[in-house]
C-alpha cells in the first residue's frame, strides 16, 4: 500500500492483495500505516524476524520447483519485472501478461496486473471520503485449460490453505474477468508439502467483495479523518501481537500485558471501562462475560505483575499448593529434557518437515548429554540413543522421572517415534506409565507469577538469577538462526565455525535443561514451606490385564524386512536412494500393524496431562476411591459410518448449510506438474468409520444438526 498521484493529479492510494491479508489480521495495523504515509505520526520500526525471512526464502524455492516442472512439461513465461516499483515502471509487465493471455500461453509465471479504476472514488457524498483506490497484483500461476480458461494458481509453502490465501487467488480471478479473459472456476493453492488445494470461486467472491469493501471504507475513512486513528478505537480489529499494536500496548499499559488474557477477555474488559494493567488490578464488581472466577485470577495476576519491579525477581503467591504436592518424590535418576528443533528443515520429501537437531538431557548432578541430528536418519538415530540411555537408567533406578516444561517434548517424541516407525513401544510406555512430567502445568496451577509471560526463561530470575547472562544464543529463535547458520557454514567447509556455534547451541540447551531441574527443586522447596496433604494417585502401572499384544518393535517379520530394505552396511536407506526392492520391502514393514499405530495416537492423548492439571499421574485431579477397571483384551467394537452426499464447497462459502459432523478431508491432487487443470464440478461422497468407544478428533457439532444433511448409520465390522 502506497500513495501516489492519478493522471489528474489527484492523490491515488494503490492497494495490493497482501493489504486484504494484513486488514485480516489486524485493521488497526492498516489504519496506523496509512496514517504514517500521511505524515500524521512516525512509522514504527518492524523488528527483525529470521524465521519470516528464512519461510520467504523457502517460499521462492518452493515456487521456483514449480517453474522448473512446468518448463519441463511446456511453454512457460516468465514475467520478470525485476523488483519495479511504482505504476508507472510496472505498467508494461501488465500489457505484457495481456499479450500473453490473448495469445494463449500455456502458463504465465508472475503475471502482472494493473488496475487504476479499481475502486474510483464514490458519487455518493455520503460515503466516507473521496479517495481514489487502485490495484496491483501478482500472481504465481496462469495455467491455460483444455476448454481455453485461465486457472488461477497460487504456491505457498503453509500445509493447509487459509482464507487469505484464497482471497488472492479471487482477486487476481477478478483482474482475469476484467480484462475479457476466460476464468476457469476453480481456483488451486499449491502447498508446501506440493499437495495441491482445489477451492471454488463462486465460494471465494462473496466473501472478497465483503472484505475489499470493508478494507476500502476503512482507508477513505481515515484519509479524510482530521488525526491518526487511536488505540482502542471500536471501529477496527486488534491482533494486539503486531509492532503497531505492541507499540501502543507499551504506551498505555494495556491491560494486554496480563499474562493468559485473551482477546475476548480485553474486549469484554473494555467494554466494562478496565483498559489499563492497574485499572483491572484495583477493579471491582463484575464484568459481563468473564466469570468471577476467572475475573479473580486475572486481577491477581495483574496486580502482581504491576507490583514488580525491574531488576528484582517477580512477586510469586501460591495459589494451589496441592499442586506441588503431586510432584513425583525426587529420584537421583531423575533427568530433564529439552529439544532444539527448526520447523522448516526437509530434505528430498515436501510432505515431511521439522527437525529435532538436538536432544538434550541433564541428570541429577547436571552432567548434560547432547544427542545431535543432522538429518532425518540422524533424528532416527538420536531417538534410539537417546530411549536407550533413559531405558538403562530406568534399570538402576526404577523410580527416575523425565522433566521437561511445556508440552513440545510429549508431542515431538510421540510425532518422531511415529515419523520413523521406531521406538513406539517405549514412548507409548512412557506415556502410560506416567514416566514424562511437564512441570508447566504445575506452575499454571500451583503458582501466580508478576510476569507477562510464564516462559520459563521469565521464571528464572525466582530461582536461578543470571541464568543466561552472555550467553552467545539467548532465545529459541536464535537458536534455530544459529543452527541454519552452523549447516552453511559446514557446507561452505568452514567446520570450525561451524563447531563453534553448535557448542553455543549445545550451551543454550543445557541452561534449558539445568533450568527445568532447578524449577522442580525451587518448586519442592515451596511445597515443603506450604503443607498440604498428598492426592491418592491411581497405580496403572505394569499389570498384564491390559497387556494387548506384542507391539510393532516385536515383531521378527517386520525386523526382517527392514535388513532387507536397508543398506549394504545394514544403515536405513533414505528414500530418494531406495532400490525398487528396497522401497517394496520398507512400505511393507510400515503396513504391519498399521492399525495398532493408529489407534495409538487416541491413547496417548488419553494418558497425556490435561491442560488444566500436571498430568493423570501427577495431579490432585486424579484421585479415585478405587482403581479403575481395565478390559483384559482388545476386542471389535461397534462403529458408526457417516457420509454425506454434497457439492464440494470452500470453507469460505457465505451459503454453505452446516453439517452434523465433519470427518472428511480437503480434497487433494498431486504435484501440478503431473495433471493437467481442468473444471471440476459436482458432488462427492466421503465416508470415515469411527470405531465405538474412541471420539473422532475430527468430528465436529455445527449446533444445526436438524439441518445437516447428514445420514448416520450402524453397523457391524
Amino acid at each position: 500500500m502506497y500513495l501516489t498521484t492519478n493522471e489528474h493529479g489527484e492523490q491515488l492510494l494503490v492497494t495490493s492483495a497482501s493489504d486484504l491479508t494484513r486488514a485480516a489480521s489486524c485493521e488497526f495495523a492498516v489504519a496506523r500505516d496509512l496514517d504514517a504515509r500521511l505524515g500524521r505520526i512516525a512509522a514504527v520500526v518492524q523488528p527483525t524476524d529470521e524465521m519470516l525471512e528464512r519461510t520467504a526464502l523457502l517460499g521462492d524455492a518452493h515456487e521456483r520447483a514449480i517453474i522448473a516442472d512446468y518448463r519441463a512439461r511446456g511453454e512457460v513465461l516468465e514475467i520478470d519485472r525485476a523488483a519495479q516499483s511504482g505504476l508507472d515502471a510496472i505498467e508494461p509487465f501488465a500489457e505484457q501478461t495481456l499479450e500473453a493471455l490473448r495469445a494463449g500461453v500455456p502458463v504465465i509465471v508472475q503475471a502482472t496486473f494493473v488496475d487504476r479504476e479499481h475502486s474510483p472514488a464514490p458519487s455518493d457524498k455520503s460515503a466516507p471520503g473521496d479517495l481514489p483506490i487502485a490495484f496491483v497484483g501478482f500472481a504465481d500461476f496462469l495455467v491455460r485449460t483444455p476448454e481455453g480458461a485461465y486457472r488461477v494458481q497460487d504456491s505457498k509453502l503453509a500445509r493447509r490453505a487459509k482464507v487469505t490465501a484464497l482471497l488472492q487467488l479471487a482477486a487476481y480471478a477478478e483482474q482475469l474477468e476484467r480484462l475479457g479473459i476466460a476464468v476457469d472456476p476453480e481456483v488451486d493453492l499449491i502447498l508446501g508439502t506440493r499437495e495441491v488445494s482445489i477451492h471454488r470461486l463462486d465460494d471465494i467472491a462473496p466473501v472478497l467483495r465483503a472484505r475489499r469493501a470493508r478494507l476500502h471504507r476503512l482507508l477513505r475513512e481515515r484519509h479524510a479523518a482530521a488525526g491518526p486513528i487511536a488505540w482502542r478505537d471500536p471501529s477496527v480489529t486488534h491482533c494486539r501481537t503486531c509492532a503497531w499494536c505492541a507499540s501502543e500496548i507499551a504506551a498505555h499499559d494495556d491491560v494486554s500485558q496480563v499474562a493468559g488474557l485473551t482477546g475476548a477477555q480485553w474486549t469484554k474488559l473494555g467494554a466494562a471501562g478496565i483498559e489499563t494493567l492497574d485499572q483491572l488490578a484495583t477493579s471491582t464488581g463484575s464484568v459481563e462475560g468473564i466469570a468471577a472466577s476467572t475475573l479473580d485470577t486475572l486481577r491477581l495476576q495483574a496486580a502482581l505483575q504491576s507490583a514488580a519491579t525491574p531488576g528484582s525477581p517477580p512477586p510469586v503467591r501460591v495459589r494451589d499448593a496441592g499442586a506441588l504436592h503431586a510432584l513425583p518424590a525426587p529420584s537421583p535418576g531423575d533427568l530433564y529434557f529439552d529439544f532444539e528443533g527448526d520447523p522448516l528443515y526437509t530434505e528430498h520429501d515436501p510432505r515431511q518437515w521439522g527437525l529435532d537437531y538436538l536432544f538434550g538431557m541433564v541428570d541429577a548432578a547436571e552432567a548434560f548429554t547432547p544427542y545431535w541430528a543432522h538429518s532425518f536418519a540422524d533424528e532416527r538415530d538420536a531417538l534410539l540413543a537417546f530411549l536407550a540411555d533413559v531405558e538403562a537408567r530406568r534399570l538402576e533406578h526404577p523410580d527416575l522421572h523425565v522433566y521437561h516444561y511445556a508440552s513440545y517434548e510429549r508431542t515431538h517424541l510421540r510425532s518422531i517415534a511415529a515419523r520413523h516407525g521406531v521406538g513406539e513401544s517405549t514412548v507409548d510406555e512412557w506415556l502410560r506409565s506416567g514416566l514424562l512430567v511437564d512441570l508447566y502445568p504445575v506452575v499454571k496451577n500451583a503458582l501466580r507469577v508478576g510476569t507477562p509471560s510464564y516462559s520459563i526463561k521469565y521464571l528464572e530470575p525466582l530461582y536461578w538469577p543470571g541464568a543466561r547472562e552472555g550467553a552467545a544464543v539467548a532465545r529459541g529463535d536464535d537458536s534455530i538462526a544459529e543452527y541454519i547458520r552452523a549447516r552453511e557454514l559446514r557446507e561452505a567447509g568452514d567446520t570450525a565455525a561451524a563447531q563453534q556455534i553448535l557448542d553455543d547451541i549445545g550451551d543454550y540447551n543445557r541452561v534449558d535443561c539445568v533450568s527445568t531441574l532447578k524449577l522442580a527443586s525451587w518448586l519442592r522447596g515451596l511445597a515443603a514451606e506450604h503443607p498440604a496433604p498428598a492426592p491418592a494417585l491411581i497405580d496403572d502401572g505394569d499389570d498384564e490385564e491390559g497387556d494387548d499384544g506384542p507391539t510393532i518393535d516385536d515383531s521378527p517379520l517386520r525386523t526382517a524386512l527392514l535388513e532387507l530394505s536397508a543398506n549394504a552396511d545394514g544403515t536405513p536407506a533414505a528414500e530418494p536412494d531406495r532400490s525398487p526392492e528396497q522401497r517394496a520391502y520398507a512400505y511393507a514393514a510400515a503396513a504391519i500393524d498399521y492399525h495398532r499405530r493408529e489407534h495409538k495416537t487416541f491413547w496417548w492423548e488419553h494418558f497425556a496431562p490435561s491442560p488444566s492439571t500436571s498430568g493423570p499421574r501427577h495431579c490432585p485431579a486424579t484421585r479415585a476411591t478405587r482403581s479403575p477397571a481395565r478390559p483384559a483384551a482388545w476386542r471389535s467394537r461397534r462403529s458408526v459410518t457417516a457420509s454425506s452426499s454434497s457439492p464440494r464447497r470452500s470453507p469460505t462459502a457465505s451459503s454453505r448449510t452446516p453439517t452434523c459432523l465433519s470427518l472428511s478431508r480437503p480434497r487433494a491432487r498431486p504435484s501440478p506438474a503431473s495433471r493437467s487443470p481442468r473444471s471440476r464440478s459436482g458432488g462427492r461422497r466421503s465416508s470415515t468409520r469411527i470405531p465405538r468407544g474412541r471420539p473422532s478428533p475430527s468430528a465436529t457439532c455445527c449446533g444445526a444438526c436438524r439441518r445437516a444433511p447428514v445420514a448416520a448409520r450402524r453397523s457391524r465390522p
